[in-house]
């Protein structure tokens, strides 16, 4: 009799405690806080987990990963503090602010709204750091801001290290409610007319003096191209005349020579010399027309110029040879 008395007693306890307890399971990167009797109980993990039904409650179910929340800069419909002001003017933005929780007991109990309570801080923090800046600055540099510069409001400095992102205001207070700061992120800016005109004539400034360098560096290719044939053609040219005048010193020498010696041996004048040379060279040229052009009609004193110059030549290599009075 004891016996089934005992058992009754483990199959009652059995039975309820199945229905007292509730088995069930925290998704992955989760915590589950839980209260009993309106105090807090217990933290529960990822994964399968157990609370006293009827007397305990899953007061917050916390996601543990990296979440993001839009704050309201002066877009239309949002409530927020308006438009930010800017070192120039205002403007609308879209900006979000991410960030991890890394304590769901704290981002549980400590405050009533959390999640309110970061939005107004990363509101707050944001705007006083891009209130040090034009709004076009703010633009061109809205995807290169670091936390840590923007958590202490300072403008970045060239080759200093951003200061500590746990010693900042914003960090410390979210990191009371068991927040972590991560970043912000800034995606569009609702840019006035006149910026937006201002940076549009810039660029077209800028783009009239890539053309107008790259057209200089092609004019100046030209130029530097035409400078050297010309010089090239100056030297030909140079070359030529020179090729030419010593070919012609040659030839006269030579004729010279032999009206030299012809009036030394044949008792020529040097008239009668001169002529009989004249008609050798004529013959000569008619053999090789395809290659010399006699021309015709030269006058004596040309030829006395041309045969002088030989004189000259042939004197000054040939003392011995017979002077032409």
């Amino acid at each position: 009799m004891t016996f089934w008395i005992i058992l009754l007693v483990i199959l009652v306890i059995i039975v309820l405690a199945l229905l007292l307890i509730q088995f069930f399971t925290v998704p992955e990167k989760s915590e589950y806080n839980i209260s009993i009797f309106n105090k807090f109980w217990k933290t529960c993990k990822p994964g399968l987990n157990w609370r006293v039904r009827w007397f305990s409650n899953v007061d917050a179910e916390v996601f543990m990963g990296v979440q993001s929340m839009t704050l309201s800069l002066g877009e239309p419909g949002e409530k927020g503090g308006g438009t930010v002001n800017f070192e120039d003017q205002s403007a609308s933005m879209n900006v979000s602010f991410s960030f991890q929780v890394v304590d769901s007991y704290l981002a549980t109990y400590v405050t009533s709204n959390v999640m309110e309570m970061v939005a107004e801080q990363a509101d707050d923090t944001i705007r006083s750091f891009l209130s040090l800046f034009r709004i076009e600055k703010v633009n061109s540099l809205k995807n290169d801001f670091d936390l840590r510069w923007i958590v202490v409001t300072k403008k970045p400095v060239s080759g200093e290290d951003p200061p500590e992102l746990s010693e900042s205001h914003l960090y410390k207070v979210l990191m009371g409610w068991g927040i972590k700061p991560l970043y912000f992120n800034i995606s569009d800016i609702d840019m006035p007319e006149d910026v937006v005109a201002q940076i549009k004539r810039r660029q077209a400034a800028e783009t009239d003096d890539e053309v107008a360098a790259v057209e200089i560096k092609i004019a100046k290719k030209k130029a530097k191209k035409a400078l050297i044939d010309a010089a090239a053609g100056e030297e030909v040219e140079v070359f030529r005349a020179t090729g030419v005048s010593k070919g012609m010193d040659k030839i006269s020498e030579a004729m010279a020579q032999r009206i030299k010696d012809l009036i030394a041996i044949g008792n020529l004048s040097e008239k009668e010399a001169m002529n009989h040379v004249v008609s050798l060279a004529k013959m000569k040229a008619l053999e090789n027309s395809n290659q010399v052009i006699w021309a015709e009609g030269n006058s004596d004193v040309g030829k006395g110029a041309s045969f002088g110059a030989g004189f000259s030549t042939a004197n000054a290599n040939n003392p011995a040879s017979p002077k032409i009075d």
